[in-house]
């Protein structure tokens, strides 16, 4: 066994868990990091999307399990109660939801995947549609590419170091 093999069996504080993960895996699969991923494969990193949102120190007030790897960077914490966390995220997400209803939304559903909000409801994405411009529209677009482009020309006739540019440019 390799110092860094022995380092990565250390994110685990079972003797058992250790011995199970070394011998109950096949040889080719000893790399520290397979080692440390068989320790870990339940946990959720600490650099997680959904980690990061309810936050260490809520997770741990609540009870959750905290696992550090001793040889490790920030990277290598993991929260060990999946859970925990997802009905702590829910938790948050759905005291968000009162402001909304105060101002006046009539529905609002509270989800931590976009996609079961949409296919829950059968709502979908609405997809930006291309129009042809009214005349009114058409001739006010017209008439502020005009005014553009006299500026524009007014701003290029002066010198480069001319005073008057500024007012122009503003």
């Amino acid at each position: 066994m390799s110092i860094e093999q022995a380092r990565a069996l250390a994110i685990s504080d079972s003797h058992e868990e250790q011995e199970r993960v070394w011998f109950e895996s096949p040889s080719y699969d000893h790399d520290p990091r397979s080692l440390r991923a068989m320790q870990t494969h339940g946990h959720v990193r600490s650099t997680d999307r959904l980690a990061r949102f309810v936050g260490l120190e809520s997770y741990e007030a609540a009870g959750g399990g905290i696992v550090r790897d001793l040889f490790g960077e920030d990277t290598s914490t993991f929260l060990s109660d999946q859970p925990l966390l997802t009905r702590l995220a829910m938790d948050a997400v759905e005291q968000s939801v009162g402001p909304l209803k105060i101002e006046g939304w009539k529905w609002a559903e509270t989800s931590l995947e976009p996609s079961v909000i949409y296919s829950h409801n059968g709502y979908g994405r609405i997809f930006p549609q291309t129009r042809q411009l009214t005349e009114d529209e058409q001739a006010e677009l017209s008439a502020l590419g005009e005014s553009f482009d006299e500026v524009q020309a007014q701003i290029e006739a002066y010198a480069e170091d001319d005073a008057a540019i500024e007012a122009d440019e503003a």
